[in-house]
């Protein structure tokens, strides 16, 4: 099987949407050349630890790809792709346990141009979980309450269960002040 393909599986469809996409390209890295090459890092079998257990090896390729992708993205300056590389990015480093580096990605999206309030709610939620994931319990908390505070009158709110259901869930320890009343009241006071 094609080395750029391996993760992809071996589905005649994508193997013959690479090969023809080469063949028209000359080889050339393209913009759909790279958004091919992102897109491994979302491969369904990787959502669960005990599924991406046996990929460990491909994670360091699909990140150093993505960052390839991002920096063309960048240059182009396509910036939906660029997000989605690295977002692709991100979530390879995390998959690899390298909480700060991951953390610096998610970071960087966040400074990034057309962010929508469904991204932003998704990237306040990813850092909360890297944080968590890294045992930063203190910080997981910060970003989370940071994130409610920083809600503004007309913000939508649509996009926020993620956060506020996380914050829920991390009340069962005494030493944290976040309760999930008082995250409510802060998104009604603040949409209302």
């Amino acid at each position: 099987m094609r080395e750029d393909t391996r993760f992809l599986g071996d589905h005649p469809l994508v193997i013959w949407h690479m090969v023809s996409f080469r063949a028209k390209t000359n080889d050339r890295p393209t913009g759909e050349h790279w958004r091919i090459q992102v897109s491994e890092c979302f491969d369904p079998k990787f959502w669960s630890y005990s599924q991406r257990k046996p990929f460990q090896a491909a994670f360091p390729r699909l990140r150093e790809s993505a960052l390839e992708a991002a920096a063309y993205f960048e240059r182009h300056q396509d910036w939906a792709a660029l997000h989605e590389a690295l977002d692709g990015a991100a979530q390879s480093t995390i998959y690899m346990r390298q909480w700060q580096d991951g953390l610096e990605l998610i970071k960087r999206r966040l400074t990034l141009p057309d962010l929508s309030s469904d991204e932003w709610a998704d990237l306040v939620l990813w850092l909360a979980e890297a944080h968590f994931w890294g045992s930063d319990y203190t910080s997981c908390i910060s970003v989370l309450q940071d994130a409610l505070e920083s809600l503004r009158p007309g913000h939508p709110i649509a996009h926020l269960g993620g956060i506020v259901t996380f914050t829920r869930s991390l009340t069962w320890s005494t030493t944290t002040k976040v309760h999930p009343l008082a995250c409510f009241k802060a998104i009604t006071r603040r949409s209302g």
